[in-house]
C-alpha cells in the first residue's frame, strides 16, 4: 500500500527592508537548520516555486517546505520554533501557508496572536485529516 504524501506547510521569510539576496539566503540557511531536527524540513525549488519568486540556481530564496504527518504537535513546536528564530534574526516575519490559508508569524506573541496562530493550526489539521480521509 503506497503511503499518502504529507501535507505540505509552506514558510516564507519576510526579510528586513534592506535585506539583501545573501542576508535572505543566510536567513533561510539559518531557518532550515532551525527546523530540521523538529520535522522534514526541504528547499522549495524553483520548478514547483509560486510566480514571482525569486531564485538562486534550483532553490527559492527565503521559502521552505515542512511536511507533517497530521501531527499537530509537531506544527506547533515548528511554529515555536520559526518565532524563537526569529527573535535571533534580521526578519520581520514568517509567512505560513497551507493549502491556500495563511498566518503570518511575528517575534514576540502576543496574546491575540497565540489565539490566531492555535486557530490557523486547528484548521490546518482539520483540512489535512479531510484530504487524507478522502484518499
Amino acid at each position: 500500500m503506497n503511503a499518502s504524501p504529507s501535507p505540505q506547510i509552506m514558510l516564507t521569510i519576510n526579510a528586513a527592508p534592506d535585506a539583501d539576496q545573501k542576508e535572505v539566503e543566510e536567513l533561510t540557511q539559518s531557518l532550515f537548520a532551525e527546523l530540521d531536527p523538529i520535522a522534514n524540513v526541504a528547499r522549495v525549488s524553483s520548478g514547483n516555486a509560486p510566480a514571482g519568486s525569486k531564485a538562486i540556481g534550483v532553490d527559492i530564496i527565503g521559502q521552505l517546505a515542512l511536511s507533517f504527518l497530521h501531527s499537530g504537535g509537531v506544527l506547533v513546536t515548528a511554529i515555536g520554533a520559526a518565532q524563537a528564530w526569529l527573535l535571533r534574526q534580521n526578519a520581520r516575519s514568517i509567512v505560513i501557508e497551507f493549502e491556500g490559508t495563511k498566518i503570518e508569524v511575528k517575534g514576540p506573541s502576543s496574546e491575540e496572536q497565540r489565539r490566531l496562530i492555535a486557530t490557523w493550526i486547528k484548521h490546518v489539521e482539520e483540512a489535512a485529516q479531510t484530504k487524507s480521509d478522502k484518499k
